[in-house]
């Protein structure tokens, strides 16, 4: 028996070398039907029609996909793990500029978060209070709030 070691693109017409034909098991011979280069053309031809099938498909189907995505994870755990520690550690380092930037701006809101949090907190706490000592202890909130931020700037 002899083995054919090449396969005619369907889209372009070319004979070409079976390794520029992707792979696809609902065939024959486990081969696409198009090469690779042809392949490639036609989903940058209609990336957007790729894309709403694509968001389409999930919304139809984003239970099934959420379920299959989280048995993965349990199954493997520890590649899962170790995939997103590798891509963490490159992120970082591909990143590092806007990652210092955003840690300026991310603890600064933090500071403002908490402050905002903490008055409702107080509000809530002190919601049998009078309105005069309400007010009260929100000024005084403010003022060990803004000695707390001058402190942390000053470090």
């Amino acid at each position: 028996m002899r083995k054919v070691k090449t396969k005619t693109c369907t889209k372009c017409g070319e004979e070409k070398a079976l390794s520029e034909f992707g792979k696809n098991c609902k065939y024959k011979d486990e081969l696409a039907y198009w090469c690779k280069s042809c392949t490639k053309s036609w989903r940058l031809e209609n990336k957007e029609r790729i894309k709403k099938l694509s968001k389409l498909y999930y919304l139809n189907h984003s239970d099934e996909i959420k379920k299959r995505c989280k048995k993965y994870q349990n199954d493997n755990k520890e590649s899962t793990k170790e995939r997103t520690k590798a891509y963490a550690v490159k992120y970082r380092i591909t990143h590092r500029e806007q990652l210092n930037i955003e840690n300026k701006k991310s603890s600064t809101n933090k500071r403002i978060t908490l402050h905002s949090t903490y008055i409702k907190y107080l509000i809530k706490r002190s919601y049998h209070l009078p309105i005069g000592k309400i007010s009260d202890l929100l000024i005084e909130c403010y003022r060990e709030y803004t000695r707390n931020n001058r402190l942390i700037k000053e470090m």
